[in-house]
């Protein structure tokens, strides 16, 4: 179940896996061959799956991206994985650059944020704020650039708001 209890993930006996909106009762997407599920806990729009030795991320309606790693997902909390495999629990630091662009091209700029505050690059920051800024986003743009401390472009954003 999500963080927020209105989305369900379930993998059934024959490993496919049916994700359900709870309020609607509406299937969101589903998957095969796929033998574990967590969801983001940090984000209620994040969920991590496995399936034959491929681990899926998925934010929203975007596609799932996807890297090899056997075992089986247990936990997912902001861009740490936790993964069982044979006897070990591994964590797994998975990065969000690519989904955080793919939101930026779309010009979800808010999502974009809550996938940067999981984690993401300074660069990837600066963008965020730049793109932000184009889009007289100030208050989105003042907080990428606080978050690298650029105070050059903190200025220009409070310049802009006025």
């Amino acid at each position: 179940m999500s963080a927020d209890k209105n989305k369900l993930a379930v993998v059934d006996d024959f490993n496919s896996l049916f994700v359900y909106d709870v309020n609607t009762k509406q299937l969101l997407f589903q998957e095969v061959n796929i033998f574990s599920v967590a969801w983001n806990q940090e984000m209620d729009d994040m969920l991590a799956y496995t399936g034959k030795d491929t681990l899926y991320i998925k934010t929203r309606e975007m596609p799932a991206s996807e890297q090899r790693l056997p075992g089986y997902v247990v936990g997912f909390k902001g861009s740490k994985i936790f993964c069982l495999h044979s006897t070990s629990m591994n964590t797994i630091d998975v990065p969000q650059s690519g989904t955080f662009y793919r939101f930026l091209e779309k010009q979800d700029y808010a999502m974009a944020y809550k996938i940067a505050c999981l984690g993401v690059t300074e660069p990837d920051w600066r963008n965020l704020g730049i793109e932000s800024l184009l889009a007289s986003k100030f208050t989105l743009a003042k907080k990428a650039f606080t978050r690298i401390r650029d105070l050059k472009f903190i200025d220009l954003t409070e310049i802009s708001e006025h």
